[in-house]
């Protein structure tokens, strides 16, 4: 970006023989503004940047959002630079007390309005809103490619209800399974919004995101582990009393139908695994006593 002197710097009148000096000062402040000014652009661009900038994403109700927004990223450098025209200012005055014998008021520059009427600022100031734009546009393509796909987690999580599942699948052991695991896979595939991903000088942050539904997928899978446990729990109390049963005949050496009993053991040991999933708890005794009677059964 090259400085060209403004029409307002031309016509300020000269005294004394200061009035080119002073020009070249008001032209010093601007070329000083706009150089600053383009350091920001430049830090943009660059492959290896010092600065960067993080926004946190989340779900919204039509897509990915984003916290801070490109609108309050754009408020702030716009900010930055009105700072950088408030220093110009400031020298411009110091600039104007030590000229101002020599200078009629009505002819002091404005800097601010030299400033703004300058194409030079203004076409960096263009540069930098576009690029931002630009890395935003590439959040928002990454976000919807990556982040969406785990939106039916979100939506679970929204919805979830414990007793609601109770009543609409009542003892159902192999739907609380099936959930218990899809929850399972869900903590899995969400680990890597842990990650960071940088796009122009934008952080795209999903921490906040994944800590979110790690702690509500979590708290899901607990409610269903301690339903699971209850379920398998009062199903080997109905079969224990036939398993005493059938321990009893297997000391008489009257079993009964081996078969049959294989299958009620067989059961009674399934549902002591959802138990011990929960639990930890051990099921040798059981495993041995199938074996045993596995063993009378083969040999009548």
């Amino acid at each position: 970006f090259f400085f060209q002197a403004e029409d307002g710097i031309r016509d300020v009148e000269r005294s004394r023989g200061l009035g080119d000096v002073y020009k070249r000062q008001v032209e010093a402040l601007i070329r000083i503004n706009q150089e600053s000014v383009s350091l920001i652009y430049e830090e943009m661009t660059k492959a290896e940047k010092k600065t960067e900038i993080t926004t946190e994403v989340d779900y919204g109700d039509n897509g990915m959002v984003f916290n801070p927004t490109y609108e309050t990223f754009w408020c702030m450098l716009k900010d930055i630079m009105e700072d950088m025209v408030k220093v110009m200012e400031g020298l411009m005055r110091v600039v104007n007390l030590v000229e101002d014998a020599s200078i009629r008021p009505q002819k002091k520059a404005n800097i601010q309005k030299l400033i703004d009427r300058s194409e030079e600022f203004k076409g960096i100031k263009d540069a930098i809103e576009k690029r931002l734009s630009s890395d935003f546009q590439l959040c928002q393509q990454y976000a919807d490619n990556t982040f969406m796909g785990l939106r039916e987690v979100r939506d679970f999580i929204k919805t979830w209800n414990i007793d609601e599942f109770k009543k609409k699948y009542g003892e159902s052991v192999s739907e609380a399974s099936l959930l218990l695991n899809k929850l399972d896979g869900w903590k899995k595939k969400t680990k890597f919004l842990e990650q960071k991903r940088s796009h122009g000088m934008i952080h795209v942050d999903g921490s906040k995101l994944h800590g979110a539904l790690t702690t509500d997928t979590e708290a899901a899978a607990k409610q269903l582990k301690q339903h699971l446990k209850k379920l398998a729990e009062e199903k080997n109390l109905i079969i224990t009393d036939k398993l005493a049963e059938l321990r009893k005949n297997l000391e008489t050496k009257d079993p009964g139908q081996p078969n049959n009993l294989c299958k009620l053991i067989v059961s009674y040991r399934d549902s002591n695994k959802i138990i011990s999933e929960v639990d930890s708890m051990k099921t040798h005794v059981l495993d041995e006593t199938l074996r045993t009677l596995k063993k009378h059964r083969d040999e009548h």
